[in-house]
């Protein structure tokens, strides 16, 4: 049963992703990424690892897409056509390389099943003892990187006072 739940899960999130690249409507893109997003912490407890599939909601779908829905409305950001479809067909190329090497990987190491992880998994000890002790670096300056590009969307959505005194 739970192969198949991982099945359908995975379904979804690779559904979510294309509709992230080929809406035209960025709006909706993003809201393709939530469900994608979504279909991933799906993922994560059928590994067994709710706390990450916790973490996955909260940080992601919740408080990243947030974000990133504020800035497509603050800018006003349109569908636009032309060299668009010269990178979509540039995208959807490397993810079809990519998936040719991941099913490659995935015949090479003949994958255990679901039902088998390691001990501590996905648990908080063990999510912190990574974020927090070594990764807490890159953890800090992915901080900053997202507080330089929130104050930077708010800085390019800004609407310029009349000077007409």
């Amino acid at each position: 049963m739970a192969k198949y739940l991982f099945a359908l899960l995975g379904s979804l999130a690779t559904l979510g992703a294309l509709g992230t690249i080929f809406l035209p409507n960025p709006v909706h893109a993003a809201l393709a990424l939530i469900v994608a997003l979504v279909a991933t912490a799906g993922v994560y407890v059928v590994l067994s690892a709710p706390f990450v599939a916790v973490l996955q909601v909260a940080v992601y779908a919740g408080a990243i897409m947030v974000l990133f829905l504020f800035v497509v409305m603050l800018l006003n950001v349109q569908g636009r056509a032309g060299k668009r479809t010269v990178w979509m067909g540039l995208g959807v190329l490397g993810g079809g390389l990519m998936m040719v090497q991941i099913l490659h990987l995935v015949r090479m190491l003949r994958m255990p099943s679901a039902s088998v992880t390691v001990p501590g998994f996905g648990s908080p000890q063990a999510v912190s003892e990574f974020l927090f002790a070594k990764y807490a670096i890159p953890f800090e300056l992915i901080s900053v990187l997202l507080l330089v590009a929130i104050v930077g969307a708010v800085l390019l959505g800004r609407k310029e006072a009349p000077s007409g005194r």
